[in-house]
């Protein structure tokens, strides 16, 4: 699926955060998604706003092994956000689809990668991006999926593994 795919890091405030969720994705004419620093517990949050973008989608990153592959074969780090460069993605999209190309030429796609999902957005330009006020100490922690940091929770991996080894012995 991602034969041809290249990834150019894309700086945005949450490159280089250790861990993000995505808050939220709202589409009401602009495509606002909302990401949420998960290590920092001040909670501080930041709004990506497309003015306009035609076509996007949210695959779970459980689902996306092969893309994970093909990000890390070089051993670059480029972080949450990355641009695909001549996106066969795109190309194929216009190929099957030729009104896209007539009205909306010049789409760049633009990927932001979270702790749960994987979301690619193609725009004639970037996003606006600006940090918004921070979740509520009260407010339910976003995501799909609970992560655990080895370095931080080894206890509670430890206790998990455990838990999976017996399982398997079980079985």
């Amino acid at each position: 699926m991602y034969e041809g795919w290249r990834f150019v890091r894309w700086e945005t405030p949450v490159s280089d955060l250790k861990s993000i969720a995505m808050v939220s994705l709202v589409d009401d004419g602009a495509l606002t998604i909302t990401l949420e620093d998960l290590r920092d517990s001040a909670r501080p949050r930041w709004c990506f706003r497309f003015d306009h973008a035609p076509i996007y989608r949210n695959i779970l990153e459980e689902y996306r092994l092969e893309l994970w592959e093909l990000v890390h074969q070089d051993g670059a780090r480029h972080g949450w956000t990355v641009t695909v460069p001549d996106s066969p993605w795109l190309a194929s999209l216009q190929e099957k689809e030729s009104l896209i190309k007539f009205h909306d030429p010049g789409l760049l796609h633009f990927q932001i990668e979270t702790e749960d999902d994987v979301i690619d957005v193609l725009s004639p330009t970037e996003p606006e991006i600006t940090s918004v006020e921070p979740a509520s100490s009260s407010e339910r922690v976003p995501g799909k999926s609970r992560v655990l940091h080895a370095d931080e929770e080894r206890a509670e991996v430890e206790s998990v593994l455990r838990r999976a080894r017996r399982g398997h012995d079980d079985a």
